[in-house]
């Protein structure tokens, strides 16, 4: 658990894994790098929008308040068991899209905080330079 070890020692054991199922956001969104297959349970939005936004939403993605949610889990189970590879295209251009948006939400960030006359000297380019590390 996240407890038990830091950011980079949880993300490292997510994009290890061979099949993920979690109700996490953060747990999906750290294992995309790695196209990790997955399955989800959504309890609130952002599982939810995630997923439509990958494109897993309809296949992979059970709303945690749903009634048949064990028979709609072993569902989505079964269908990621039966073929991990199916989900390889959308892990991959969903990575690279959650990575645009969050380039351009940091942008937007730093626009409204340059309006504001928040923005240190230099923080910009810092958020350039975080950008080019994490890729």
């Amino acid at each position: 658990s996240a407890g038990e070890h830091d950011t980079s020692r949880m993300t490292t054991l997510l994009r290890g894994l061979s099949a993920l199922i979690t109700s996490r956001f953060h747990g999906a969104v750290l294992s995309l790098a790695a196209g990790v297959p997955q399955v989800a349970v959504a309890h609130d939005q952002r599982l939810d929008s995630l997923y439509r936004d990958i494109g897993l939403h309809d296949e992979y993605l059970v709303d945690s308040r749903s009634p048949d949610l064990l028979e709609e889990l072993d569902a989505c189970v079964g269908r990621l068991l039966a073929d991990p590879g199916a989900q390889a295209a959308r892990l991959a251009s969903g990575y690279a899209e959650h990575r645009r948006r969050a380039a351009h939400n940091r942008e937007l960030l730093a626009g409204f905080l340059a309006a504001q006359g928040w923005l240190a000297p230099g923080a910009a380019a810092a958020t350039d330079t975080e950008e080019r590390v994490a890729g």
